[in-house]
């Protein structure tokens, strides 16, 4: 991704240079497009609230990162946001993650289970249910 984004860079200058001012594909700009390979994602962790509330992993998360880089997910309230940094890099070892009170869990692997919304009574089969982590969404 990146070689392709230099090449479109190279090509706009050149059109650029050549006074012809092509724009790339869609009438956009390469200069002005950002590849994915270059852009940040937030690293996504859901509290497993059999275990733990989200405001205690929430606080203890902030004291150890700082407070403004953990935030709640603005969509799913079990899901917290964390900076894509080294200090987040090697989660797995993160003993809120080995003692299970928090899934390390992509956004869109912890959406179905809201969208659901099941009752306490429902009894449910996840036939999709390796490893697990929806499985134990449910749980809670």
């Amino acid at each position: 991704l990146r070689s392709a984004y230099e090449r479109l860079l190279d090509e706009e200058k050149r059109a650029g240079e050549e006074g012809n001012g092509k724009l790339g594909k869609k009438g956009k700009k390469a200069s002005a497009l950002k590849p994915m390979a270059l852009k940040t994602f937030p690293r996504y962790a859901r509290v497993n609230t059999l275990r733990a509330s989200v405001d205690e992993v929430l606080a203890a998360l902030r004291t150890e990162l700082g407070e403004s880089q953990v935030k709640r997910n603005k969509y799913l309230g079990d899901v917290l946001e964390l900076p894509s940094t080294d200090a987040t890099k090697d989660l797995y070892r993160h003993a809120l993650v080995r003692t299970g009170k928090v899934v390390l869990q992509g956004l869109s692997s912890c959406m179905p289970v809201h969208a659901l919304r099941p009752g306490k009574d429902w009894v449910l089969l996840d036939a999709c249910s390796a490893p697990g982590n929806k499985t134990t969404q449910l749980a809670a």
